[in-house]
């Protein structure tokens, strides 16, 4: 008995999918075909030429004090004097790369150094003679 019902199942389920396709090919005929527009020609309604690329130049003699677009800060992470270089360092210089803008006199720092290394080592020597 369960042996029937579930070939009827399956039976009905095969015959609706059958079904279903052959109402979708039954419709897709009925439907009728559609036409194909041929593209009309585009009309120009406005009178157009080529471009010739040129350089245009044009000289401009305006009065005035001129102001930079962009800054640059120097700012220096070591202690010591700034001297010049090259290029006196002031508003509107410019310079290339690789010229010496400015240099640092380091001496002072450097003996200081020293003097701090030689202040330490004496007294870890000191405290060597304790230990």
């Amino acid at each position: 008995m369960k042996r029937n019902r579930i070939i009827i199942t399956i039976v009905l389920i095969v015959a609706g999918i059958g079904g279903a396709m052959f109402l979708q090919k039954w419709l897709l005929s009925m439907n009728p075909e559609p036409t194909s527009n041929p593209g009309t020609e585009a009309t120009r309604l406005v009178q157009t030429r080529l471009v010739e690329y040129q350089d245009i130049t044009s000289f401009m003699d305006i009065p005035g004090r001129l102001s930079p677009g962009r800054t640059v800060e120097i700012i220096s992470e070591v202690q010591g004097e700034i001297l010049s270089g090259d290029i006196p360092l002031k508003k509107g210089q410019n310079f290339n790369k690789g010229q010496l803008i400015c240099t640092i006199y380091d001496q002072e720092q450097i003996l200081s150094l020293k003097a701090s290394k030689s202040r330490f080592l004496n007294s870890l020597a000191n405290a060597l003679a304790d230990i």
